[in-house]
């Protein structure tokens, strides 16, 4: 025998009538994946092996002790049932008693080892010991569906590179007033949350995707507070338009000045012409961390034609306004390269080109 159990043992046998006869009272009910929400939520699919698990709490959860066939002692946690479109009472097994104030209950799902599908609604929670002594909760638990994903509404201009881009998920299963995590899966890429997230109704959901996602095809993820999820498998497609072909002119700079370049663009016959003043970055890194790579916006950026624009390269001033006053610019964009040059126009193109060097002195 366990130390535990022997000494649970030991404190029923020293156990008085009245002890045995304690009250039994139930206060709340909640689902600790989403501790906020009343009455507590809990799906009727997925979860693991034995369900999902939601937590008792009250008073008087006194364990009942009685010999098994074979004349084992055995300790059993009370009785819970419950009871609301149809009324399961639950095995032992789906049942621990950590203390006389709580109780921890799996509820099983249609996916659980011992399937059962509890009919969506409000369920009283009952709990009962041998002693004859009960109490339920009305209305503690609320059973729902997982969530049902049928198409992504694709936005109507596409994506854009400039703003975050609203997008809108049907299906079924959402759950009005609570915030689902969204987010986009790759098989070459880590997981992208996508927020905020707005639950409009049991069958739509609106979020954005963020101006700086990667292209290519994502399958959608979304999983309720309570614990469901669903998949909509290769929903988002992200492409961007495209600026014709960069070029630069100088394409190297010296560590220890700012440069000024000139980026032309050839839009025929595929890409797009600038439409105004584009954003310009260089991506690199910076002397005080040359391990890290950072986005550095290029300087005085002035619109020449719809196809070539005049910047300046912050070689040694990098993220900072110039001018720089510190000798040796310790700010600037590490030795190295060629770096990538990155342009998005206001238009919504974007282009990228590999072609510009920090040297030094």
């Amino acid at each position: 025998m366990r130390l535990p159990l022997a000494v649970t043992l030991l404190a029923l046998t020293a156990c008085s009538k009245e002890d045995v006869n304690l009250e039994i009272q139930v206060h709340g009910v909640v689902n600790p994946l989403h501790r906020v929400v009343t009455p507590a939520r809990v799906c009727n699919a997925q979860g693991g092996a034995k369900g999902w698990r939601i937590e008792v709490t009250g008073a008087g959860f006194l364990p009942s002790y009685r010999y098994s066939a074979t004349n084992e002692l055995m300790v059993l946690p009370p009785e819970v049932t419950l009871r609301g479109a149809t009324s399961i009472t639950l095995p032992s097994s789906h049942v621990s008693n950590p203390s006389l104030e709580q109780l921890w209950v799996d509820v099983p799902t249609r996916d659980s080892e011992n399937p059962m599908q509890l009919p969506p609604g409000l369920y009283s929670v009952e709990v009962s010991n041998d002693a004859g002594n009960r109490d339920a909760l009305p209305d503690a638990l609320q059973v729902v569906p997982p969530p049902h994903l049928t198409r992504l509404e694709p936005p109507p201009s596409g994506y854009s590179h400039l703003h975050d881009t609203p997008i809108v998920i049907e299906g079924t299963g959402f759950q009005p007033g609570t915030f689902p995590h969204v987010e986009l899966r790759h098989a070459s890429l880590s997981a992208r949350p996508l927020g905020p997230v707005t639950v409009v109704s049991a069958t739509r959901v609106e979020t954005v995707v963020p101006h700086d996602a990667n292209e290519g095809a994502y399958d959608v993820v979304l999983r309720n507070p309570e614990g469901c999820a669903a998949v909509l498998p290769q929903a988002v497609t992200i492409t961007y338009k495209r600026l014709g072909a960069l070029s630069v002119s100088p394409a190297v700079g010296l560590e220890s000045e700012n440069t000024r370049i000139t980026l032309r663009t050839s839009p025929e016959p595929w890409g797009h012409a600038f439409s105004g003043t584009p954003t310009l970055f260089i991506l690199a890194p910076l002397r005080a961390a040359p391990a890290r790579m950072e986005r550095i916006p290029l300087q005085d950026v002035t619109l020449l034609s719809d196809t070539e624009v005049s910047a300046v390269v912050p070689a040694c001033t990098g993220l900072q306004a110039p001018p720089e006053t510190a000798p040796g610019c310790p700010d600037g964009i590490a030795t190295g390269g060629p770096y990538i040059i990155e342009a998005v126009d206001p238009g919504g193109a974007s282009g990228r080109m590999l072609g510009f060097s920090v040297v030094p002195p």
